[in-house]
């Protein structure tokens, strides 16, 4: 078996027909593209692992969405109230989609395509998303610099009460004086940090479980671009003046305001749009207005900074890059003829008040030809048939394994369920 690379997926401005590029990490090959419309800025997601892609087209209320290993976009037209400005899809199942449209968040379940919920408590236009490693909460900031934690668990009761409330987030973090730009969170389960960046020159780190604010770290430039290690252990800023700044947060600081005072490393001509990095936590990925993708070895030549090292020029003009992201996966995947495919996706319905047995159309990909053939099921249904390219797979084992999924689904909301109710009637 072939060791896991290091994917990274980019687009850009003007890309032409080809809107994704993707390049491995370490050699720099161009690996495939992807075929479709230009996309709207920050939105690209992925379902499963590493299954589909999904993104925002810009400037029209439409999402397109990839199979991996295919060159042109699927055929499913995914419809939405308005142009998407921010995007994120859950990595837990079941699987969720969170768009920013306008001052609004609308919540989707991917299986069933229903809309779940609306929310509608930032007052100007959302400008990022992101949900937590578990799926339990998502983060929301907007131009009105505030950020919120939302409860998929609140979300999820308000679709069984006969009246329709507001959706109310479940903590309010904190408020930048300006517009968030990006928000970023560590992979620490209840012990994550969540990291929002602001035009305002600061950083703002909270800690998840208990929704406080431990430290603002102010910077000289504005911060356009955050990203950190796993650990949580370096954060990285980027600057609209071209700048990349590494904090280290082990030791950890005094709680409070940390004045970030060195220059950092010049990493672009123009403003840095985007910052990720690989999994070992030893290499940065950064992505500027002038059009540039670049990757750094991340060096600990002086004790207290780390510092940044050019290995290469990954992609390089078409206009400011529009998205950024890596994935480990096997090199294979793109070209492969067959894969199996846990999730699925289907056409969104804009109706919150659709029925519980309401009919939704599954495609299943076969194996012999290209024909899609479609089945009728419950949107709450106990058999939900897996998706996969094996035709001589146990239909009886995939009704199993989907019939114990959705039972540890429906077991754990309930519970969720019970304990508030618990909750509220000895308070």
């Amino acid at each position: 078996m072939e060791p896991l690379i290091d994917a990274v997926i980019v687009s850009t401005l003007n890309a032409g027909t080809d809107v994704l590029q993707v390049y491995d990490c370490s050699t720099g090959t161009n690996l495939h593209s992807y075929r479709g419309t230009s996309l709207t800025p920050g939105t690209l997601s992925f379902v499963g692992p590493c299954e589909y892609m999904m993104s925002g087209q810009k400037d029209k209320p439409l999402l397109q969405a990839w199979v991996i290993n295919q060159h042109d976009p699927m055929h499913i037209r995914l419809s939405v109230p308005g142009p998407v400005s921010a995007m994120d899809v859950s990595k837990a199942n079941p699987k969720y989609c969170i768009l920013g449209i306008g001052e609004k968040i609308y919540i989707y379940k991917l299986l069933s395509g229903r809309l779940i919920g609306v929310t509608s408590r930032h007052y100007q236009s959302v400008t990022c998303l992101k949900f937590t490693d578990c799926g339990n909460y998502f983060i929301s900031g907007g131009e009105d610099g505030f950020v919120y934690m939302w409860s998929m668990a609140n979300i999820n009761d308000s679709l069984h009460k006969q009246e329709t409330e507001q959706i109310h987030p479940k903590a309010v973090l904190g408020q930048h004086a300006d517009k968030v730009t990006t928000i970023s969170l560590t992979a620490s389960g209840q012990h994550s940090l969540v990291m929002s960046a602001s035009l305002d020159q600061t950083v703002r780190i909270y800690d998840l479980r208990s929704a406080k604010l431990l430290y603002t770290l102010v910077t000289p430039s504005q911060v356009t671009a955050l990203t950190c290690n796993l650990l949580g252990s370096q954060v990285f800023l980027g600057s609209s003046d071209g700048r990349v700044r590494i904090i280290n947060l082990l030791p950890h600081p005094t709680p409070g305001d940390v004045q970030v005072t060195h220059g950092g490393s010049l990493c672009h001509t123009k403003g840095v749009r985007f910052l990720t990095v690989t999994s070992s936590g030893s290499t940065l990925l950064t992505a500027g207005e002038d059009g540039e993708v670049k990757v750094w070895s991340i060096t600990t030549a002086s004790l207290h900074q780390p510092e940044l090292a050019l290995q290469r020029t990954l992609h390089s003009g078409r206009g400011a890059v529009t998205n950024l992201a890596v994935v480990a996966t096997d090199r294979q995947v793109f070209t492969a003829e067959k894969i199996c495919f846990m999730d699925t996706i289907t056409p969104f319905s804009q109706d919150t008040n659709m029925p519980e047995n309401a009919p939704v159309v599954v495609r299943i990909r076969g194996l012999d030809n290209n024909k899609n053939d479609c089945i009728t099921t419950n949107v709450n249904s106990t058999t939900v048939l897996r998706l996969g390219e094996s035709k001589n797979a146990s239909s009886t084992d995939f009704q199993y394994n989907s019939t114990i999924r959705e039972l540890k689904t429906s077991n754990s909301q309930l519970y969720r369920m019970a304990i508030r109710q618990v909750q509220e009637k000895y308070k």
